[in-house]
């Protein structure tokens, strides 16, 4: 997407996490970072919209998702953090977006399923398991993806990983993408948000910090 396409952009000095509610709503939150709806007209007090809930969620392909490179760069994982998953991938688990030498980043995709989709599910090796096929660029293609199950709503998370080619100038660093939206149901617009660490594109913007 051209950087003169982005409708809002803020800058945050902590890191953002990808939030989606239930009811649709989704956000990027954090403790310090400037998040909620208002209470009378319940638009986001930072970066947020509405998008599909839970309970009917996307069907056209993933409701979130990561790109991440120069996992060197990373801390090492410890110990889970309260109410966390933990998903474990392997080379021999991975998906291939490009030719293997040109990649050197990972891509995680998040899909949203309701409870319907549950008669597809079986126990893989790795733990609950479903097979999902999607038309990407007029190419068809089916993913094996890990589940996590929603309990509160019946609904479930399906993942699946690939390598990629992550081109980008920093050695290491993410981006996380949330939902689209369609802006009308005349035309193929969208829009979407995502946050990326460290800041890529180096422009002036407002922030999203909240006011200590």
């Amino acid at each position: 997407m051209p950087l003169d396409k982005v409708f809002e952009e803020y800058n945050a000095s902590n890191p953002a996490k990808l939030s989606m509610h239930a009811s649709g709503f989704v956000q990027f939150s954090g403790p310090l970072i400037r998040s909620g709806l208002d209470t009378s007209s319940k638009a986001a007090k930072g970066l947020g919209y509405w998008t599909s809930p839970l309970t009917s969620p996307i069907n056209t392909g993933p409701t979130a998702g990561l790109v991440v490179w120069g996992l060197e760069e990373f801390n090492d994982f410890t110990k889970l953090s309260r109410g966390s998953t933990l998903l474990e991938f392997e080379d021999k688990d991975l998906y291939y977006e490009a030719s293997p030498e040109m990649c050197n980043g990972y891509h995680v995709d998040v899909f949203v399923f309701s409870k319907q989709m549950w008669w597809g599910i079986y126990p893989g090796p790795k733990g609950l398991t479903v097979e999902a096929s999607f038309n990407h660029n007029d190419i068809y293609a089916t993913w094996t993806m890990r589940v996590i199950p929603l309990q509160s709503i019946g609904s479930f998370l399906g993942v699946c990983m690939a390598a990629a080619p992550a081109k980008w100038a920093t050695p290491s660093g993410y981006f996380l993408h949330g939902p689209g939206v369609r802006k009308s149901t005349t035309n193929h617009d969208e829009y979407a948000m995502f946050a990326c660490y460290p800041n890529v594109f180096s422009r002036a913007a407002p922030s999203l910090d909240k006011q200590l």
